[in-house]
């Protein structure tokens, strides 16, 4: 099952303000190394429950930017705020303000590429952190607005741990396999899948493109079942999951192929 219809899922507002699929990709796949590079700065991946807090927020990035066309807000800005928004969610986080204003200003300072309306950005310069800090804050108000303040969001990484419990490797080292899965679930999100395919089909694609380079084999389910079933092994919808991972893994090969290009 899709959470989207895809004439929906490809109607973005970015696409109405005639965007090409080329663009929207480069574009989000700007955006994903953007809030990577704000986590670098910002060091939440030291805590457990980063990939968690991590997913969550670029999951926010997408719903809003699939309503608002790139064109119209800065998405330096509003990553920012997705990522200030998903660790306000996280007890385990200092989601303070200060802190993300912080880690905006010093990528500012050395990226020395991003434009705020002509603001020149500097340190210890109080009344531009306190517009930025006011800009954050404003587009975390405006993110909530367009996702209708929903944030019992499902992350794929509550399926990868549950995966990571059940599966068993019949030939190599599943823990690297797990290790090379989790990158790819990260990597997963430098495009805007998340909003068409379910948590569980994006675990099970990262864990298949993982199996798949490192050549390992993992063995089926106690029940003789493929452990792709994992979550529903159900004959049907097996059918289902297999045809939809397989269609998200090419979706995510076109991708890099045109960041490539």
């Amino acid at each position: 099952m899709k959470l989207l219809i895809y004439e929906d899922w490809k109607n973005s507002a970015s696409s109405r303000d005639n965007f090409t699929f080329q663009q929207e990709v480069k574009i989000q796949s700007e955006c994903y190394q953007i809030a990577r590079d704000f986590e670098i700065l910002l060091q939440n991946n030291e805590h457990s429950t980063f990939n968690h807090y991590f997913q969550k927020a670029l999951s926010i990035f997408h719903r809003f930017a699939h309503q608002i066309s790139f064109k119209k807000f800065n998405r330096h800005i509003y990553m920012a705020a997705c990522l200030f928004l998903s660790a306000k969610d996280n007890d385990m986080f200092d989601w303070s303000v200060k802190r993300y204003t912080n880690a905006f200003i010093s990528y500012c300072i050395s990226k020395k590429t991003v434009d705020l309306d002509g603001l020149k950005i500097e340190n210890d310069d109080q009344n531009t952190f306190k517009l930025i800090s006011e800009k954050i804050i404003d587009a975390e108000s405006h993110i909530l607005q367009m996702i209708g303040y929903d944030l019992n969001i499902v992350v794929p990484q509550i399926y990868f741990q549950e995966a990571k419990n059940k599966l068993i490797a019949t030939q190599g080292d599943i823990q690297q396999l797990f290790e090379f899965a989790q990158k790819y679930l990260l990597d997963l999100f430098l495009n805007n899948a998340c909003l068409y395919y379910e948590p569980k089909i994006i675990t099970l694609c990262a864990i298949t493109m993982a199996s798949k380079l490192l050549k390992i084999t993992i063995a089926d389910l106690s029940n003789g079942n493929p452990w792709n079933s994992l979550f529903d092994q159900n004959q049907e919808s097996n059918i289902q999951t297999q045809k939809e991972i397989q269609e998200m893994t090419n979706y995510f090969d076109q991708c890099i192929q045109i960041l490539k290009s």
